[in-house]
């Protein structure tokens, strides 16, 4: 059984039957799963959603990407998402036509990612080693120290 370790959301949905289209992002032990919406809240729907990775963005599945342990995940944006994993690795991908596109792995800490918050220019990481540290998205993600417990 894989559990959802944490969620986040992207696109310009306001809200439960307002009509809205977006994605949400799933953090599991497996890596993550974007699942898409249109505006419909039917159970049904959603399951449509959770499908098998289309490529190409064909209708009716969601996009992945597999072979880490994802801790947390934050939207950066509407196209792009970043998530920390077990490693203390933080990976920043782009979601165009459907999939998504590896564009940055950045050793972040040296131990679990537990905390991400995008800051616009920046994305802020915790970890269970105490320091928070910031990633300067203007810089190809450069880490450096923010904080130190």
């Amino acid at each position: 059984t894989t559990g959802v370790a944490a969620l986040s959301t992207t696109g310009g949905g306001t809200g439960r039957g307002a009509g809205g289209s977006g994605a949400v992002v799933a953090a599991t032990s497996k890596g993550i799963q974007v699942l898409a919406w249109g505006g419909s809240t039917s159970p049904a729907a959603r399951r449509l959603s959770l499908g098998a990775p289309t490529s190409g963005g064909g209708a009716g599945g969601g996009a992945s990407a597999a072979g880490f342990a994802a801790s947390c995940v934050v939207a950066l944006g509407t196209q792009s998402l970043a998530a920390g994993d077990e490693e203390g690795f933080v990976r920043v991908w782009h979601f165009r036509r459907g999939a998504l596109k590896l564009v940055f792995a950045v050793e972040a800490h040296r131990t679990a990612v537990q905390a991400l918050a995008s800051g616009g220019d920046v994305l802020f990481t915790g970890a269970g080693d105490g320091c928070v540290r910031q990633l300067s998205v203007l810089e190809d993600f450069a880490c450096s120290d923010f904080f130190d417990a």
